[in-house]
């Protein structure tokens, strides 16, 4: 028997057992099936329907799409409008002289009878003027071509859902996906585009993550020319040799002690000594201190990264929400998690098996298996995962995994300074080769002390109101005090063509914008790999770090900014100018990079945005990283409202409205994203484009269009969205051509 409480508790009781008393057991996201998921490892179900129809989460969270109208649907509007006017016109006019003539000239025609109060005759002027107004406006009804809009949806239709969906061009060879017209309204908004506003990972890149270099206590290991997935056959030993030579000895000296290896893997890592030293290159006094065998200084070494590695590896094994499938992949909702799990696979660190509550682990040829107590899932505000284990030994260790800036916020108080130099050092050289980089921590934790967080981690999970913050919180309490294991260092490679596509794109005149949630030297790099940032040495960087007064250091920074490009215009043309608002706005030779904390203080100020968008607005290529989903939507709503302030100038009135008018009918701005993050700001723009990627199809589904890849932009743009403005164009001038003549002929 089981009833569903409001929060999301299931009160459930043994009927059959006498004396069983009632439990709350919790159901989270992590027990929840939703609509899409397969069921595996499980003989049966208790199932509990708990939201359903609009009480589910996806129609409480799903804001109204936005209607998005093309540009010759606006034109159109407004010249049906004037048609419209001018045939009231001509139909007042000429019902007032018809009646004039009749009254002067027309009476004297007795042949026609206009004196006679007869159908179509009145002898009230008012009357006649009416009717005759009824009367030409038939006779010129042909002015307005109403023929027009259903000409123009069946051509549209066309475009976008023949042209467009089986243009092979645009067609991916692997997946043998098609390109994909959602709204055929925009085609000719296609040709019309001067912004490009686009994601980094999964659409600048593949989203086919690989491990390439990890950090173990400050030094860096992994030859960057060593692909694991080029070299499927090695394995542990030979696999560690070819990623990195010190390991594969460290990992040798490990396997001929058992003894020190079966202590290491059954307690769930090394002891609290040796995890907390700084480094794996101990002194032969420091090592026998630890309680390592040190024969020379070289054992010495090799045992404690041994030691070391088996810290950084049990972590990467257990630290995530990875299932096996039967062909023995890795399937989980990170492309991250399953890269750095295969590649600890290959190099002798296996993640075997998954079963209720447990997971066995293969390290270098001993199975364990470790209880898995709590799992506290990734959230915005910790900027991690974190795992709690039991190792066979008994003892508890918690496995933190996650975002840079707030891991290392969690190490503990009083690690060593130069560890965590070498580590920010890492950290940055891994961000300028393209890296992208989780920092792993790993805590043990007194039996006593978990016991008591469990218990109130339990009655959290049982709350029917704050559940969530709550558990935060007791996440937030007990990642604290964690001591730095490593970084690793994943590769996600560019797309086929992207540098190409993005050179072309330029060439076009159309400026392009980065925006990603990675690091600002990652963001950089991969700017630079894929032509976007041609200029480096130039690049104008706006980042606050920790000044005292950000505010008065973002403005300082802007002002900067605006400096050099009037000095960068004034040198390529020899023309000086006092304003941005003189450049041209076919000048754009800039090249321009921020972070999300501070476009957060930009944001925030009208001066500052205006200060950033006349920058930004001389700029090729633009690159912002650490953003947020609110702050993508939020860049794309200040340009579109700069260029629109900007084309109205100091006009008031229906000369500004006008003026933006036709602004709006002119430059558009286009978002391409392939992730539910990048979701607001596809819908903000005037055009948005979804990748059909790997993580998942939300951004496709709030999309206008959708294409496989990035470099399919060009065709879509540069020859469907122009071909699509020019026969639109064309048509609807023939059109209003034809009406109007036939109608002044008549």
């Amino acid at each position: 028997k089981g009833t569903i409480a409001a929060a999301g508790a299931a009160e459930g009781e043994d009927g059959d057992s006498a004396g069983c008393e009632p439990r709350s057991i919790p159901t989270t996201m992590n027990e929840m099936l939703l609509r899409g998921c397969t069921l595996k490892n499980s003989n049966f179900i208790v199932g509990l329907v708990v939201y359903a129809g609009k009480a589910t989460r996806i129609q409480m969270n799903a804001t109204k799409t936005p209607l998005k109208v093309g540009s010759f649907d606006r034109f159109l509007n407004l010249q049906i409008s004037l048609v419209i006017l001018l045939q009231m016109a001509m139909c007042v006019f000429l019902a007032v002289m018809s009646y004039v003539w009749i009254v002067n000239q027309g009476q004297d025609h007795t042949y026609l009878a206009l004196n006679y109060n007869v159908q179509g005759i009145y002898s009230n002027g008012f009357v006649q003027i009416v009717l005759n107004f009824f009367t030409f406006w038939i006779l010129l009804s042909y002015l307005v071509p109403i023929s027009l809009f259903v000409t123009l949806e069946i051509v549209k239709f066309w475009q976008g859902f023949i042209f467009i969906n089986f243009d092979k061009m645009m067609k991916n060879p692997k997946t043998k996906e098609h390109a994909i017209c959602r709204n055929s309204n925009l085609n000719e908004d296609l040709g019309r585009v001067e912004y490009i506003f686009s994601d980094k990972t999964g659409t600048l890149t593949s989203n086919e993550m690989q491990l390439r270099q990890i950090s173990i206590k400050g030094a860096i290991y992994g030859d960057i020319g060593y692909r694991l997935e080029e070299n499927p056959n090695d394995k542990e030993l030979k696999a560690l040799e070819g990623f990195d030579g010190n390991l594969a000895r460290a990992a040798r000296v490990m396997k001929g002690l058992p003894p020190v290896l079966d202590t290491a893997v059954h307690s769930g890592g090394s002891s609290r000594k040796i995890m907390a030293f700084h480094s794996s290159k101990p002194s032969v006094g420091t090592a026998t201190d630890l309680g390592l065998l040190a024969e020379n200084l070289e054992s010495g070494w090799d045992a404690t990264l041994g030691h070391h590695m088996t810290d950084f590896f049990t972590n990467l094994c257990l630290c995530h929400s990875l299932i096996i499938e039967d062909d023995g992949s890795y399937q989980g909702p990170s492309p991250d998690e399953v890269a750095l799990v295969d590649a600890a696979r290959q190099l002798g660190y296996e993640f075997r098996k998954r079963s209720q509550g447990k997971l066995t682990l293969n390290l270098l040829g001993k199975e364990v298996e470790y209880e898995i107590l709590n799992v506290m899932e990734y959230s915005s505000d910790r900027g991690c995962m974190s795992v709690i284990a039991r190792a066979p030994d008994g003892s508890v260790r918690l496995y933190c995994k996650g975002s840079d800036t707030k891991v290392m916020a969690k190490i503990r108080k009083g690690t060593n300074e130069k560890l965590l130099e070498e580590t920010n050092q890492n950290l940055h050289t891994f961000a300028c080769e393209g890296l992208r980089t989780l920092v792993l921590g790993t805590k043990l934790i007194p039996e006593n002390e978990y016991v008591e967080w469990d218990r109130r981690y339990q009655e959290a999970s049982c709350l029917f109101e704050g559940r969530e913050d709550a558990l935060d919180g007791l996440g937030l309490e007990i990642e604290t005090d964690i001591e730095l294991i490593g970084v690793t260092a994943i590769e996600d490679k560019l797309q086929q063509g992207v540098p190409a596509a993005i050179e072309t794109l330029l060439d076009a005149g159309i400026r392009i914008w980065m925006i990603t949630g990675d690091k600002q030297e990652t963001a950089i790099n991969i700017a630079v790999s894929c032509n976007l940032v041609k200029r480096v040495d130039s690049l104008m960087i706006i980042n606050v770090g920790d000044a005292d007064d950000p505010e008065a250091r973002v403005a300082e920074l802007m002002a900067g900014a605006e400096s050099n490009i009037r000095a960068m215009y004034e040198k390529e043309t020899g023309v000086a100018v006092h304003d941005l608002e003189e450049i041209p706005d076919t000048w754009q030779e800039g090249e321009f990079s921020v972070d999300g904390p501070t476009l957060n203080y930009v944001l925030a100020s009208d001066k500052l945005k205006l200060s950033m968008a006349q920058v930004v607005a001389r700029c090729s290529g633009v690159v912002i990283s650490r953003s947020s989903p609110s702050q993508k939507a939020a860049v794309v709503s200040m340009m579109m409202e700069y260029e629109m302030s900007k084309a109205a100038g100091t006009s008031r009135g229906i000369r500004r409205w006008y003026r933006r008018y036709r602004r709006r009918l002119q430059g558009k701005m286009l978002s391409i994203g392939d992730g539910a993050n990048d979701v607001a700001m596809i819908q903000t723009a005037d055009v948005g484009i979804g990748i059909m990627g790997k993580e998942g199809r939300q951004a496709t589904n709030s999309s206008d269009y959708a294409v496989s890849q990035f470099r399919f932009l060009v065709p879509l743009l540069l020859v469907h969205g122009n071909l699509a403005y020019y026969r639109l164009s064309r048509l609807i001038k023939y059109s209003f051509y034809k009406n109007i003549t036939f109608a002044f002929i008549m």
